[in-house]
């Protein structure tokens, strides 16, 4: 009996320590994050801006990853474009990673629109997560930036009109890319 309890107090203590663990990162490894010294990144120009939907396409959503890149693309214009010299071949890439996208029901709960591998949350809110990375002409990355961005779902407008979940993936990405955009000091 007493080397049973044992077991049973070892088991637990093992759970624990487990539990412990992989509460401190839940969503797996932590990327480095790479960054340019602020006076390259407030210099830095772009030979392209290129966007990267494929984790969302990995998932079984080729459809909705294609649709998202214009949305993602026109948004990195606004933001970039004076940044943009594609005749200069030694300019690096920006390219702007969604790794995953969330719209939540408008009322803040139960049905929501998910394509991640993301759980919780609650679904009260529209977000997106992924990352944003400059890399070189010769494919040498030299910052990356892992981003989440969220939002209220009524940011996108009057609910009840036929382009709602467009309007607020539209929005999403506006804020998704300005955070990219500040977060990088660029």
């Amino acid at each position: 009996m007493v080397q049973s309890l044992l077991v049973t107090r070892r088991l637990l203590l093992a759970g624990g320590a487990m539990a412990l663990l992989s509460a401190c990162n839940p969503t797996g490894p932590v990327e480095a994050t790479v960054r340019l010294n602020p006076s390259e990144a407030a210099s830095v120009r772009f030979r392209a801006i290129r966007v990267d939907t494929s984790r969302i396409a990995e998932r079984g959503l080729p459809d909705y990853a294609e649709r998202l890149k214009p949305m993602v693309q026109q948004s990195a214009l606004a933001a970039f474009g004076p940044r943009l010299a594609p005749q200069d071949k030694q300019a690096p890439t920006l390219v702007i990673r969604v790794d995953s996208i969330q719209l939540a029901s408008y009322a803040g709960g139960g049905h929501s629109i998910t394509f991640s591998d993301h759980s919780g949350g609650g679904g009260e809110l529209d977000w997106i997560d992924g990352a944003g990375l400059i890399v070189a002409a010769n494919g040498k990355v030299l910052a990356d930036e892992p981003l989440f961005a969220s939002q209220d779902p009524g940011s996108g407008g009057a609910w009840f009109l036929p382009d709602n979940e467009d309007r607020r993936t539209a929005s999403l990405c506006d804020i998704f890319v300005q955070w990219i955009k500040r977060q990088m000091q660029l």
